[in-house]
């Protein structure tokens, strides 16, 4: 029985090039096609990320929308703490929430037993701001409340799981002088 060899040598044998030929035309004027009609994935997935949705005004969608956006938050987020980059720590016993500074915002998590001055130092080391006395901006760290976006002083002695709830959002800000 003879085995048949289809171009693995194309100089040890006596073939047509017609079918190599062809194909190269065909595949271009198919992905000229496809491309016209179909974005590519990787602009697919950048516009679905830039989705901003809209929250609904009815509780019980609300509800739903905040579970939504915790779930979601989990799977982002990523550890504050650079102690537990490879952690293995249990889902319950981690916090997690969006830091904000001048625009930049991080999906984080941080153990939830964690004192909130630690939070802030933590916060401070990740987007680079350095907190000595010696400077002369102070930040502080904010809570967002959920009525109305009004920003609440964290208090630094309390642990943070207490003063921030899951999903939820604190901002670093240049502390505001008071003059009275």
């Amino acid at each position: 029985m003879s085995r048949l060899i289809l171009h693995r040598e194309p100089a040890s044998h006596n073939c047509s090039q017609k079918e190599g030929v062809l194909e190269p035309t065909r595949n271009e004027s198919a992905r000229a096609l496809l491309a016209k009609n179909f974005a590519s994935s990787k602009s697919h997935k950048s516009a679905l990320k830039h989705r901003i949705s809209a929250r609904p005004t009815d509780p019980a969608k609300l509800a739903q929308f905040r579970q939504l956006e915790l779930m979601k938050l989990r799977q982002r987020a990523s550890p504050l703490d650079p102690k537990h980059q490879s952690s293995a720590m249990p889902v319950d016993k981690r916090r997690f929430f969006k830091a904000t500074i001048d625009g930049e915002t991080n999906d984080l998590w941080i153990e939830k037993a964690l004192m909130t001055g630690k939070a802030f130092d933590l916060l401070a080391l990740r987007f680079g701001i350095s907190i000595t006395a010696t400077d002369s901006q102070k930040y502080q760290l904010l809570k967002v409340s959920d009525d109305a976006g009004h920003l609440v002083p964290l208090l630094y002695d309390k642990p943070f799981e207490d003063q921030v709830e899951d999903g939820g959002e604190v901002v670093l800000s240049i502390e505001q002088a008071s003059f009275i």
